[in-house]
């Protein structure tokens, strides 16, 4: 599935805005996929049965650097680097995937997820694009 229901928009918004401090203002088209500064991919499987996916998250260097400052805990007047915006990038993955999965498949005996890991910028083509302000946060389930 690609097209998350309104519920699961929802659920990412306050996600975003619970663990990130990020304020959907709303969502917005795909952006040009050579914008995304972080795509990570979290590949799950569901236990006690053959579901099995990836849930997609993908951010733009405004985001990722405003998530990684406020994830991590850095100085908001200094840049913010290519790793600490990638390893904070993993955690919003690891916490939307853990969050969402459940949602939309429900609960069953759990799920197995994946360390994140980078995928090409091609790969988020459908999904749900939050606007942050300055930023953007793309986000699919595929199963």
């Amino acid at each position: 599935m690609s097209d998350l229901p309104p519920s699961a928009v929802t659920l990412i918004g306050e996600l975003i805005e619970n663990f990130a401090f990020l304020i959907p203002t709303g969502t917005c088209e795909a952006p040009d996929p050579r914008t995304w500064d972080v795509l990570l991919s979290v590949n799950f499987t569901q236990f006690g049965s053959d579901c099995r996916g990836r849930v997609l998250i993908a951010l733009n260097e405004a985001a990722s650097a405003e998530a990684a400052r406020n994830i991590l805990g850095l100085n908001p007047d200094q840049p913010v680097d290519a790793s600490a915006r990638r390893d904070a990038a993993g955690e919003l993955a690891n916490i939307i995937a853990g969050n969402i999965l459940p949602h939309l498949i429900g609960e069953g005996d759990g799920f197995d997820l994946a360390q994140p890991a980078q995928v090409p910028a091609q790969d988020l083509v459908n999904g749900i694009f939050l606007d942050l302000g300055d930023g953007i946060l793309g986000v699919a389930v595929e199963s």
